[in-house]
């Protein structure tokens, strides 16, 4: 294939109804006026590019048959919620207000908050007048506008109309509001009113997801829904819903060991739980994420490693494979480092990638 083509400033989309054929845009919001162009990727060989792993982007033609060149792709993943600037960072930054970010500022605002270790609270300062206006810019066509007037309200305190929009009936409205929402992580009246939605909706898989991922966002600030979350994750038939419920059980982390082997009881179920006939897109990306969570928790996931161990050899998606061998060196013990060396010594590159099943 040709090089890789990125959608700027598209990993703070919601959903991309251009490139997502899974999915079905709303009558009201216009996917046409896209005002940022796609960028191709064409640089010299030896070149290393970052991108934000939630940016839009796609393979294109390869237009230079006379030549061949390959890329190699890492993939990063943050093991822990950052407690400090991880960069070569100027003390003297440390508040940001994005003011250079448009729209999006109320977002990048967050965002850099939660690189820095989360250490402040942001509030919007506020109009009752501004309130107004935000609530009817919810339902605005443009997907940045939508946005910034649902952080803007979840960074007044007006979480209440948020929470109402998670049963909205058009997937992009709630999935906003599931946005917006992960800034309002230190309110625990949120968390306790999200609790009380879940607690009613267990079983509907619209706000059930929406709500695990706002939990997984917030990480240990909301450690007293795991309980709850533990429940749904057993009792729920979707595999879109296990998939978030994963992926909080692992940002969630508890000292009490006791609820540590509870997590990881749950997400080794969900490691077993594989139909190589059956095998749909959410169902496979529910275990790629509890092999993710497994080795967040590290250390203290020793109970998992024979499970671990079988999802290594024998689960058929690549990327379950990758997440396991990570978890068992996570982990940490003889035991576990020699099925990750022994893995290593006969495998060279990855059987499942070739030229029909690139990812």
């Amino acid at each position: 294939m040709g090089p890789t083509a990125i959608r700027p400033r598209s990993q703070y989309d919601a959903a991309d109804w251009v490139y997502d054929r899974n999915k079905t845009p709303p009558e009201d919001v216009d996917i046409k006026t896209d005002k940022h162009h796609d960028v191709r990727l064409v640089c010299t060989a030896g070149t290393v590019v970052l991108i934000h792993y939630d940016i839009v982007h796609k393979g294109t033609a390869n237009r230079t048959k006379d030549s061949y060149r390959f890329m190699f792709k890492f993939q990063f993943n943050r093991l822990e919620e950052p407690t400090k600037p991880t960069w070569n960072h100027d003390p003297t930054n440390a508040v940001y207000d994005a003011a250079d970010a448009g729209l999006l500022q109320p977002i990048l605002k967050h965002v850099w908050n939660w690189m820095m270790g989360g250490t402040m609270i942001i509030q919007q300062s506020s109009t009752e007048q501004d309130i107004i206006n935000w609530k009817i810019q919810l339902h605005n066509p443009d997907s940045e506008t939508r946005l910034n007037a649902a952080y803007n309200l979840a960074l007044s305190n007006e979480y209440h109309v948020l929470i109402e929009q998670l049963s909205n009936n058009k997937e992009i409205y709630r999935l906003e509001a599931a946005y917006a929402l992960t800034a309002c992580r230190y309110n625990k009246n949120v968390i306790n009113e999200l609790q009380t939605v879940l607690k009613k909706e267990e079983k509907n898989e619209d706000q059930a997801y929406c709500i695990a991922f706002i939990f997984s966002e917030m990480g240990p600030i909301a450690l007293e829904t795991l309980p709850l979350l533990v429940h749904v994750l057993e009792i729920t038939d979707s595999w879109l819903v296990k998939k978030y419920c994963c992926q909080a059980l692992g940002t969630i982390q508890s000292n009490n060991q006791n609820d540590v082997d509870i997590v990881v009881r749950c997400l080794t179920h969900i490691l077993l739980d594989r139909d190589q006939q059956l095998d749909t897109v959410n169902r496979s990306h529910a275990r790629i994420t509890a092999a993710l969570s497994l080795a967040k928790i590290g250390a203290k996931a020793t109970e998992a490693i024979p499970v671990l161990k079988d999802a290594l050899y024998f689960d058929q998606n690549r990327y379950v494979n990758g997440n396991a061998l990570l978890a068992l060196e996570r982990i940490g013990t003889s035991e576990a480092l020699k099925i990750v060396l022994d893995y290593l010594k006969t495998s060279r590159w990855c059987a499942k990638t070739h030229a029909s099943s690139l990812f």
